[in-house]
């Protein structure tokens, strides 16, 4: 039964897949009531589940196959039971909210599109919109132009703004305005979304220009989309990074190469890349590719910082003896834990057989599981440990590096006491 603690029962969900329509959307109307009269309470254990057997409750209404209009309406009155299940449901994960966040909204879209009263479908949007204490309804605004006409999208605006010029304070005004917002950019007004924007918050933050920027870009307003985002300052921030990759595309259309070019070295910078190399040299031309390697070469050598994008960018360009000078330079600065990139670095070393700098990224991953102490990644450690066995043979000269068996033996002085690990390297504990 519906709420109850366990799943529904097998015989149930027989009964519902054997239903006809008829009978579906009856079972639909009584799951509704159940669930607006529950009043126990879902633990956070059981959440998941429970949203899982909520969500069930569309696909009754699926099989159902009531006209679009009807359809609609009844995932209208599925939306408003959104406070009393979300209020008795420890929903931390979200899995209860994304049933009407996705889910319903998704339904209730398809419906709505084919419903040919679209003034009904503007004012049953409204409604459902009118009262989102838990923000779960908000993606059917989103999704708006998706099912309503141009004329109805204005008619919403109207109320939306209407309401706002009425509101009793402040956050609920902007939150109105919010609304504004999101219809002005899927109509492709961006002046509208302009003024809107301006009226909630007033003069213009970076992230402010950006969006508006960005509206007008959508809308192919080239030019002021360029004045907007070129109010955003080219700093390091997340602004000024989606500002740039926007530039881009509007200076080489606007004929402005020109101003591209510092946009461009700023972007191969923040990521140097080969797609981003190419973005760069397009500009400047070909013959520059190799003074702009070089260049950045001796940058990244002589910088203290070891970035891992900076050691694959020069394995890319075929620079196979500096990305084992940068990794040997920056030894001190290569954090082990930061494996998720590490290893594929080391893997890449190996395959251009720049062996000495993959052991460097070994040991750095070995340390920084032996440092941790945590057992129960010990056996990553080990995996790590048993590549450097087989690399050893590989390195022909170690220079100022210790060898292998040097390195083996202090590791096993200074974490000797780490008996699991040691215990799974010797097989003494398998693996």
């Amino acid at each position: 039964m519906l709420m109850a603690a366990e799943n529904p029962s097998v015989s149930e969900w027989v009964e519902c897949l054997i239903a006809t329509p008829t009978e579906a959307l009856q079972k639909y109307r009584s799951k509704l009531k159940q669930m607006k009269d529950f009043d126990g309470f879902i633990p956070w254990s059981e959440a998941s589940a429970f949203a899982h057997e909520v969500g069930a409750v569309l696909d009754l209404l699926r099989q159902g196959a009531p006209d679009p209009c009807s359809g609609a309406a009844l995932v209208g009155e599925f939306f408003a039971l959104d406070k009393v299940l979300i209020e008795r449901c420890d929903d931390s994960n979200g899995s209860l909210g994304d049933v009407f966040r996705e889910d319903a909204t998704q339904l209730f879209v398809e419906y709505a599109r084919d419903c040919s009263h679209k003034e009904a479908m503007a004012d049953l949007t409204a409604k459902i919109l009118k009262e989102d204490d838990y923000g779960v309804r908000g993606e059917l605004l989103q999704t708006a132009s998706q099912f309503l006409p141009a004329d109805q999208l204005r008619k919403l605006i109207a109320r939306y703004q209407a309401q706002a010029d009425t509101a009793v304070d402040e956050y609920r005004r902007r939150d109105h305005l919010r609304g504004v917002e999101s219809l002005a950019r899927q109509l492709g007004d961006a002046p509208l979304f302009e003024k809107t924007r301006i009226a909630a918050w007033g003069d213009p933050s970076p992230a402010a220009c950006l969006d508006i920027g960005r509206v007008y870009f959508k809308c192919d307003d080239l030019d002021n989309a360029r004045s907007w985002l070129e109010r955003v300052p080219p700093d390091e921030c997340r602004e000024s990074v989606q500002r740039d990759e926007l530039l881009l595309t509007i200076y080489p259309r606007q004929g402005c190469g020109n101003l591209a070019i510092p946009v461009a070295w700023r972007v191969f910078r923040r990521h140097r890349n080969t797609n981003t190399l190419d973005v760069l040299i397009a500009l400047l031309g070909e013959s520059e590719r190799g003074n702009v390697i070089a260049e950045e070469t001796a940058k990244l050598l002589a910088s203290p910082q070891f970035i891992l994008d900076n050691a694959q960018f020069l394995l890319q360009v075929g620079s196979l003896d500096d990305a084992e000078q940068y990794v040997l330079t920056h030894v001190t600065a290569i954090n082990g834990d930061h494996y998720w990139g590490l290893q594929d670095l080391a893997e890449e070393l190996l395959a251009a057989d720049r062996n000495l700098a993959a052991c460097v990224i070994y040991r750095a991953l070995v340390e920084s599981i032996l440092h941790r102490g945590k057992p129960k990644t010990y056996h990553h450690g080990v995996h790590y440990l048993q590549k450097l066995d087989l690399l050893a043979a590989r390195v022909s000269r170690w220079g100022d590096w210790e060898d292998h068996t040097a390195y083996k033996q202090r590791l096993y002085q200074e974490h000797q006491r780490k008996y699991k690990f040691w215990g799974t390297y010797t097989g003494k504990y398998g693996s």
